[in-house]
């Protein structure tokens, strides 16, 4: 069997986001599965573990040649001994944190995220959890997320977006603050993969859910131009 799919996880958007940067510039094939009956893993820290790896091992059995998983909380659970590349952007990314001098620096991503950094003797890490929900329910609200972004990057200078779904505002990030220095998680994931890629435009997108939900149809439809016929149910 030639394993040739490009698979996603995540339990969110954040695989969409990433794909419908690259859909149509590569010959791939990809596969796009999201536990979003289960989002947000972030706060089943109990659980979180066993969900990512039910996640991998569901991709898996869909002949991938690489592995992409959008969402750090996944990424710090996976079962890293196998035969295919999984790229997540979050190595270079904590190095690129772990090296900032600046004291005026915030990471902003989940309550999950954020106890494994501070483990890893980082601080200033933001839970933005909250902005994630309205990100991943479809309420874009210009005066509600402005006001939160705004609550988290305050007077930082330098800004480490550590969430993919966050990086569907990044045009508002900028907006705001075209003065700090901003690095999202999804540009390295980006720039990962597409150095893996085959260049083209003949491709083919199999995207897998596992609950049906209005807000993530909104967002999928409304942002990406994804439509609900091209999203099927599964049992992970």
């Amino acid at each position: 069997m030639k394993f040739s799919n490009v698979g996603f996880i995540d339990d969110s958007i954040g695989g969409i986001s990433i794909l419908n940067s690259i859909e149509s510039k590569f010959n791939e094939n990809y596969i796009v599965i999201s536990d979003n009956k289960n989002f947000p893993y972030s706060i089943r820290s109990w659980k979180v573990k066993e969900m990512s790896l039910k996640l991998q091992s569901a991709v898996e059995k869909r002949y991938i040649k690489i592995l992409v998983s959008t969402n750090p909380a996944i990424s710090l659970n996976l079962n890293r001994q196998v035969d295919y590349e999984i790229i997540d952007g979050i190595g270079e990314m904590m190095h690129l944190i772990k090296e900032e001098n600046s004291k005026n620096k915030v990471v902003l991503s989940n309550k999950y995220v954020l106890n494994y950094l501070k483990g890893e003797d980082i601080e200033n890490v933001l839970d933005s959890q909250i902005l994630i929900n309205s990100i991943h329910d479809g309420d874009l609200n210009t005066y509600i997320t402005s006001t939160l972004i705004r609550e988290y990057v305050g007077d930082s200078e330098v800004v480490f977006v550590m969430d993919t779904n966050l990086s569907v505002l990044k045009y508002r990030f900028l907006e705001l603050y075209p003065n700090v220095k901003f690095f999202f998680l999804s540009d390295f994931i980006l720039r990962q993969l597409k150095e893996k890629l085959v260049e083209g435009d003949e491709n083919e997108i199999k995207c897998f859910i596992t609950d049906y939900r209005i807000g993530f149809y909104s967002v999928c439809r409304n942002l990406f131009g994804i439509d609900d016929i091209r999203m099927r149910k599964i049992k992970l």
